[in-house]
């Protein structure tokens, strides 16, 4: 648990650095720029997602006798032919969207029909060939649980990062700033691995066994990995076609916002979930798997419960304090988004199939959660013609996901009903906490 405080620490302030980041570019930088930017933003997404080896997957649970140089080397060699073949596809994806554009297809609105686009993602190309040159030998430091160095590397990283983005929009003032910005930082991001994690030197190795290994646990990462995407980014994809610019940039902001908690409680359980579960199954009892389970659960449905309710109430003050007057709608669309965050607790759950290497289950749970949000915005939107029905489908889109993830845990007798959702009461103790810091904070708003 000490590492994932740790991790967590190092999550909350890089986050804290990526707001302050938003913070200033909005000061700069117009609404319409950041909704074009988060197309982009979607679009390198699901190429990544798309293409994921499963590498560090692989190597965090892959048995100490496997782990040698050639493996590793195999791995880097993989890591940049994959670079090289994103880079192709982004220049192809590009092309096609200046067809798009040419063809008068998307609204003159949308964040698509932006004549920049085009050359923003072409270059963007850039980003996937440089960090193909990121070696794996971090993967070893996260897979001994050294999350000291791994720590300090993020931190660097995000510093560089906030330095680069605001020195560049202050002189250049349009997306352009955002583009450079994400091709320097991937470039010190290989750069920290190169100098800060010790293990053997890469070279291009090409061993076959090696290889076959590889891909044969790809399959499976990759299905999941692409459904994930798919599903991540179904809002940014959806919704980006059907509103303007600056409206896409609000929203935008506002799912950077409550990403923050989201990832954080993410991070944390990415960093330890599965090698806990992994030890769990291999130690203990039933009875006992379910105490730890619980136990473990403890703290997500704490924090994400308290949250939601913090959230609700204080999104107003927040925006108006952090942001100027332009940003004023992001406060309704982050309230909306807030009340999906007690269902982050209730995920935990698959990381105890995943210990056990069931990636049908997974694949079907992410089937479940595409379906949802990929239905539910085709409705909103298109249908409907709704944008506020569409931030509630972001909002509660998992809600089918976990209960048939519920379920799935009930037939293992893993789970036990009369304690799911015995912390939803902490959603109103957050709604309270939430009001008192509203009334302290524009009091003393209104004496300075």
């Amino acid at each position: 648990m000490l590492s994932g405080l740790l991790s967590g620490a190092t999550f909350i302030f890089v986050s804290a650095l990526r707001l302050i980041s938003t913070i200033i570019l909005t000061r700069i930088l117009a609404p319409d720029i950041f909704g074009t930017f988060a197309v982009l933003l979607s679009i390198l997404f699901v190429l990544t997602m798309f293409s994921d080896l499963g590498i560090r997957s692989l190597i965090l649970t892959r048995e100490e006798s496997g782990l040698d140089v050639d493996f590793l080397r195999s791995c880097w060699t993989l890591q940049i032919l994959r670079g090289g073949l994103l880079g192709i596809i982004i220049l192809i994806i590009a092309g096609i969207i200046i067809l798009l554009q040419n063809t008068g297809i998307l609204l003159e609105t949308s964040g698509y029909a932006d004549p920049v686009l085009p050359a923003t993602i072409g270059l963007s190309a850039l980003s996937f060939l440089i960090l193909g040159f990121e070696i794996p030998n971090k993967y070893i430091y996260e897979r001994e649980m050294n999350f000291g160095i791994l720590s300090v590397k993020e931190v660097i990283l995000a510093i560089f990062s906030l330095v680069v983005v605001v020195s560049l929009a202050l002189y250049l003032k349009n997306i352009w700033a955002l583009v450079f910005a994400s091709i320097i930082s991937a470039a010190i991001q290989v750069f920290l691995s190169l100098v800060m994690f010790r293990g053997p030197a890469m070279q291009l190795t090409w061993h076959k066994e090696h290889i076959r290994v590889i891909f044969l646990r790809a399959r499976w990462i990759i299905s999941h990995s692409a459904l994930t995407a798919i599903t991540n980014v179904a809002d940014r994809l959806i919704i980006g076609v059907f509103v303007s610019a600056s409206d896409f940039g609000y929203y935008h902001i506002a799912r950077q916002l409550i990403d923050m908690p989201t990832l954080l409680l993410n991070k944390i359980h990415s960093q330890v979930g599965l090698q806990l579960f992994s030890e769990i199954h291999k130690h203990e009892t039933l009875d006992h798997f379910r105490a730890d389970y619980y136990k473990y659960r403890q703290f997500f449905d704490t924090a994400s419960m308290i949250g939601c309710g913090m959230l609700f109430v204080l999104a107003p003050l927040l925006i108006e304090i952090v942001y100027d007057a332009r940003y004023e709608p992001v406060a309704h669309i982050l309230q909306v988004l807030a009340l999906g965050l007690p269902l982050s607790g209730f995920v935990v759950l698959r990381e105890a199939f995943s210990a056990q290497r069931r990636f049908k289950k997974m694949t079907v749970l992410s089937i479940v959660q595409a379906a949802s949000v990929w239905v539910g915005l085709l409705l909103a939107l298109p249908v409907l013609h709704s944008t506020q029905a569409a931030f509630w489908v972001v909002s509660l889109h998992r809600t089918p996901e976990i209960l048939l993830l519920l379920i799935m845990g009930r037939q293992e007798k893993w789970v036990l009903w009369k304690k799911e959702f015995r912390y939803v009461p902490l959603i109103f103790a957050g709604m309270g906490i939430g009001w008192l810091m509203d009334v302290v904070a524009r009091n003393l708003l209104s004496i300075f």
